[in-house]
């Protein structure tokens, strides 16, 4: 199976991807690209750099790549933060969210884990 990972770099995206590489063809689209991915034996990952943001960029991934099932570990904000950064960051993870719906929609990828 073919599995694109939108975000990947933390700890949990990276324990999941070094399993899952070992009898999957897996992608990775990541906001440090292969800077986060140091270790891994990288000739078994197709790696990406760009942000959930970048709306075009990550269509022309999943257009390029067809997965079939996408795993989404992306999340922009953290403990603590102010209220009017919280409803920024809300904002901006539900529209990149959106969009990334429409693009499984327009490609066909009826399979997604959201982490």
């Amino acid at each position: 199976m073919k599995v694109l990972f939108i975000g990947g770099g933390g700890f949990i995206g990276k324990t999941i991807i070094e399993k899952m590489v070992l009898n999957h063809e897996c992608i990775v689209y990541d906001s440090n690209g292969d800077d986060s991915f140091t270790g891994f034996d990288t000739d078994k990952l197709k790696i990406y750099k760009g942000n959930m943001e970048e709306h075009e960029n990550m269509h022309n991934v999943i257009e390029r790549e067809r997965p079939e099932c996408i795993v989404h570990l992306v999340c922009n904000i953290l403990p603590g933060s102010r209220e009017d950064e919280v409803l920024k960051y809300m904002d901006l993870n539900m529209n990149s969210t959106l969009k990334l719906f429409e693009y499984m929609r327009e490609f066909s990828v009826k399979k997604l884990v959201y982490i």
